[in-house]
């Protein structure tokens, strides 16, 4: 079981216990560290020790920074040559670009005719009631991983996988930001407002559905810069204030 909680500077994620299919391999370090990142298990800022990682794994460090360097192409991590490797961090500022890095994605691609037909709205549908299912289970994890597919289909409407991509990269950051903040509405008007948006697109509301999308990506990013202006909120920021 891993335990909750900041990590101390310079120390490892709390890995003794994850189990690696071949622990030689840079993607699959890479993957457990990604998935402890994203459950909030590290704070924000907090500095990574390539050696206490690898000890921790039993494998090389040069496994670890070959996964770090993996991480850090997806916004997880931050490399800096005199202040080493740290869990990346959003301030005011960065997160109101990312926030408009995809609002104007998600909002534009609603212009897009579907590259799929009709397959797109079905395979919304089910990720919805994979969203509902989450919800009543109380799996934060699988809601999470839902909203993300959710939006994700939303932007394949533009039809490039480029773009695709490069949303992921936003949301990852995204991801990271809320799992220590932990700001989210209650699971059922979450679950909710993305009805509402999937009804809205199956009638061919484009407009309405627009506006919901919208509405939905604004509050939680004022959720998000909510938390981050509470003292302590970003370590940067509690700096500064003390």
């Amino acid at each position: 079981m891993v335990a909750s909680g900041p990590v101390p500077t310079g120390a490892a994620l709390p890995l003794a216990d994850a189990a690696l299919e071949r622990a030689s391999t840079a993607e699959q370090v890479a993957a457990v560290m990604r998935q402890q990142l994203l459950d909030g298990v590290v704070a924000p800022g907090t500095k990574l020790s390539d050696q206490a990682t690898a000890t921790a794994l039993g494998v090389s460090r040069n496994t670890v920074r070959e996964a770090m360097l993996i991480l850090a192409a997806e916004g997880l991590l931050t490399r800096s040559l005199h202040k080493g490797v740290a869990v990346a961090e959003l301030d005011l500022e960065e997160l109101a670009d990312v926030y408009q890095a995809r609002r104007a994605l998600e909002l534009v691609a609603l212009q897009f005719a579907p590259p799929d037909g009709d397959k797109w709205l079905v395979d919304l549908q089910r990720t919805l009631e994979a969203m509902g299912a989450a919800a009543a289970a109380e799996n934060t994890r699988a809601l999470l991983d839902a909203d993300r597919t959710f939006h994700e289909l939303i932007v394949r409407r533009i039809g490039s996988e480029r773009v695709s991509g490069f949303y992921r990269l936003i949301q990852t950051e995204i991801r990271l930001t809320r799992a220590w903040r932990g700001a989210r509405m209650p699971p059922a008007a979450f679950v909710e407002r993305h009805a509402e948006i999937v009804k809205a697109l199956q009638a061919n509301e484009l407009t309405r559905g627009r506006e919901l999308l919208e509405r939905l990506i604004d509050d939680g990013q004022a959720r998000l810069q909510q938390e981050l202006r509470r003292p302590g909120g970003r370590v940067g920021d509690a700096r500064k204030e003390g």
